[in-house]
């Protein structure tokens, strides 16, 4: 109430002297407050290595919040040395809980620091979807910009194909937007997945068969997309 002001004035500090209170007998939410003064500098000085203790105090207890701000400290190096795989650690375990802003950031790590590994970006457009449908804005305008991971799936004479190639084209039919996770080879079962939007164009051909072109619908976000060569 301190800290909102809510029923009396506001006054940071009266708010910390309560949050550490509670804090200090292991209340989970009254740490994540008192890490997120201290990360914001209210009421008492900015101290991020502050912050990171009560967030970590309360992100061991299971709180998604304290799990999320932890994850970021790591990710951006404040009060704790900068460690991708242990920023991925906390947003994972907040992520798992449905808090659509770790799952955002979770896969925007993955996409990011992937290391070029196609599953790992795969998995982060996924976290991402799981962010946008939880209301997360920064997800929705992320695959406003980038679009919705699709799985396809590629048959000839009714059967998957290994080895079809599948890339996005423009009207002309030659290949755009090719970077690595923009085009693909259908795997083991004839499958192979791309980052598509409502309106984009793609190419899918496999030796022998015409190759086959279409345009993504309203149905970019389901999975899969059934291509059959003929």
């Amino acid at each position: 109430m301190y800290y909102d002001g809510e029923g009396v004035t506001k006054d940071y500090a009266e708010a910390e002297k309560w949050f550490h209170k509670a804090a200090e007998q292991g209340h989970p939410k009254a740490q994540y407050n008192l890490g997120y003064m201290y990360s914001n500098g209210n009421g008492v000085s900015k101290d991020y290595g502050e912050a990171a203790k009560w967030y970590r105090k309360a992100a061991e207890q299971g709180d998604p919040s304290a799990q999320n701000s932890l994850g970021l400290m790591y990710y951006d190096g404040e009060g704790v040395t900068k460690d991708y795989a242990e920023a991925e650690k906390w947003f994972h375990k907040a992520a798992e809980q449905g808090h659509p802003s770790a799952q955002y950031n979770l896969g925007i790590s993955y996409i990011e620091n992937g290391s070029g590994i196609p599953e790992k970006q795969k998995r982060g457009f996924q976290w991402i979807q799981k962010a946008a449908d939880l209301g997360s804005e920064g997800a929705k305008k992320f695959i406003e910009k980038y679009g919705y991971l699709v799985e396809i799936c590629v048959f000839a004479d009714n059967e998957p194909v290994i080895g079809a190639s599948v890339f996005l084209v423009d009207s002309d039919g030659k290949s755009i937007r090719q970077y690595e996770f923009q085009s693909a080879i259908s795997n083991m079962d004839g499958k192979c997945s791309l980052v598509l939007k409502k309106g984009d164009r793609i190419a899918v051909a496999y030796v022998g068969y015409k190759t086959l072109y279409m345009t993504i619908g309203d149905d970019a976000k389901n999975s899969p997309i059934n291509c059959y060569l003929q």
